[in-house]
């Protein structure tokens, strides 16, 4: 099965030097520069959208800071609730 595809896309003039220069010092394509990119990218958002959830989660329990979850989590190991 096929792991690569040929993408074609414009970046700005300042953003493809950035990205040749460390293709150079990395010694790695500028493709595979870019995926790296690419993949981080994905992470970062999906990453932000489970801070989202946890913040809404912890809204809707009244959770402000670290202090109240380890106060829960005693709570929860002390009754099972």
């Amino acid at each position: 099965m096929k792991r690569s595809a040929v993408a074609s896309f414009s970046l700005p003039l300042e953003i493809l030097k950035h990205t040749e220069e460390i293709a150079r010092a990395e010694k790695k394509s500028r493709s595979e520069v870019v995926g790296e990119a690419l993949e981080r990218y994905y992470i970062a958002k999906q990453w932000e959208a489970l801070q989202e959830v946890g913040a809404r989660q912890a809204k809707r329990l009244g959770i402000r800071s670290e202090d109240d979850v380890d106060r829960m989590v005693h709570e929860f190991r002390r009754t099972g609730k």
